[in-house]
């Protein structure tokens, strides 16, 4: 009896900044790069800030390497830093003191958020940003070719038929479409 092979799981990174794609890898670092220079605009060389929805927390890792000073928290339930040494990490902005944060980031999180979710996310930044503080957001683009590239890209990753890919591409491309 031979041995199943076990697919590879493309890690977040492999998925976005060093995805095959070149034009997923090239929408990524540009999405990353503008990012930190959002947060190196309002953030203190000593400062607080805090990436909601922080993943395995490649944005605190990029935004360590111009802050080595500042005390960087990774808000993330779900995921372990892959950079565990960039920044410290929490469950939620409940974990978190009052007017401490200097500037606080969602990058493509809160269309993840149930009204409910998002209204507590709202209140706890308003709770733990300085009274001169700064909320940065950011909600990915879900209309149009963005959306047919993304979806084609996820399924070359996750290895579906070219049939499949065919479908899709027809589905994402009537949404394009002024006539459909």
């Amino acid at each position: 009896m031979q041995d199943a092979k076990i697919k590879h799981q493309p890690t977040y990174v492999e998925m976005t900044i060093d995805a095959a794609n070149p034009l997923v890898r090239y929408a990524h670092r540009t999405r990353m790069a503008r990012s930190v220079d959002a947060i190196k605009w309002h953030l203190p060389a000593k400062g607080v800030f805090v990436d909601f929805g922080a993943g395995t927390g490649l944005l605190l890792e990029s935004v360590r390497q111009f802050y080595p000073d500042a005390d960087l928290v990774g808000v993330e339930p779900y995921m372990k830093s892959s950079f565990p040494n960039s920044a410290r990490y929490v469950a939620g902005l409940s974990d978190l003191p009052d007017s401490k944060a200097d500037v606080i980031s969602a990058f493509e999180v809160c269309e993840h958020l149930y009204d409910r979710e998002l209204t507590d996310f709202l209140e706890g930044c308003q709770r733990i940003l300085r009274p001169d503080g700064h909320l940065v957001l950011s909600v990915p683009i879900m209309q149009g070719m963005t959306v047919g590239l993304k979806e084609l890209n996820h399924l070359r990753i996750h290895g579906v038929t070219r049939s499949e890919e065919r479908r899709v591409g027809k589905e994402c491309r009537s949404r394009w479409s002024p006539y459909h």
